[in-house]
């Protein structure tokens, strides 16, 4: 449960990142494990990725994870050396600066803004936020979780492909050109495989992402796959879309689910 909670923290904290850098979930597994190893062992609290902390960090300038790291110090300090001090501030002090952090991530043009990407993308929302509210950060996404695979099977997903994206990478990576075609459906719960194989690929190629058999893209692939051409292009390489004229954004909005074109009525003179 911690390491979730940590990691979903830390997809959060990559969002509010202002350089748009990316966490090394790998290196958040292993810290964090060896951590609450060696805390366990001397009869510590589990630790966790705190998003509050972190945002606070972030909108008063932080830039690194040392800002956490001073944190963490100089509450030990305190707690080692001035526990009479930490007992003199007020809890109302400090319930207050998590009501000023919390309002700030607060953001209500938010529910606006998913309203906007498609009606689907407000329903997870709405659903993930009450659970979370109500009951538990990590029981609110699994119930946003457990929603979107509901609408990913009505939608005509096939549980072969629910989890197991079809993705191939064509031709010779030494090559100044790689081909990536993708299979019929790309979704939220397939991505992971996609993401996978994206990362593979050498940086500075010229990257054709062929959509040419897809059938439907949702938001959140959609959103990811323009995070990495932004990502790859800064690395030096370029990124080229081919075969989707046959999908059309559902909505107005650039990152909503793109889905098959609605063809024009011909008529005839």
């Amino acid at each position: 449960v911690a390491s979730l909670e940590s990691l979903l923290t830390a997809s959060a904290v990559d969002k509010l990142d202002p350089w748009k850098r990316r966490s090394n979930m790998n290196r958040e597994f292993l810290g964090k494990g060896s951590g609450n190893m060696i805390s366990c062992m001397i009869g510590g609290l589990p630790m966790i990725a705190e998003v509050v902390r972190s945002t606070a960090n972030i909108l008063n300038g932080a830039r690194t994870r040392w800002s956490n790291f001073f944190h963490g110090m100089f509450v030990l300090l305190f707690v080692a050396a001035l526990p009479g001090v930490l007992e003199m501030i007020p809890l109302a002090a400090l319930a207050g600066i998590l009501v000023v952090v919390g309002w700030k991530l607060f953001n209500p043009a938010q529910f606006v803004e998913a309203w906007r990407i498609g009606r689907e993308e407000f329903l997870f929302m709405v659903v993930t936020i009450a659970i979370v509210v109500y009951r538990d950060l990590l029981e609110g996404v699994i119930a946003g979780i457990i929603v979107g695979l509901i609408v990913t099977l009505v939608r005509g997903t096939r549980l072969g492909n629910l989890f197991r994206p079809t993705v191939q990478i064509l031709g010779d990576k030494d090559s100044d050109e790689v081909v990536v075609k993708f299979g019929r459906k790309l979704g939220f719960t397939n991505f992971v495989g996609v993401r996978t194989k994206l990362d593979e690929l050498p940086p500075g190629k010229t990257v054709v992402l062929d959509f040419t058999d897809v059938e439907r893209i949702d938001h959140t692939v959609v959103e990811r796959v323009h995070d990495f051409e932004e990502e790859y292009e800064r690395e030096g390489g370029h990124v080229v879309r081919r075969g989707i004229d046959h999908l059309e954004s559902a909505t107005e909005h650039p990152f909503s689910a793109l889905i098959p074109r609605r063809s024009v009525p011909s008529h005839s003179v």
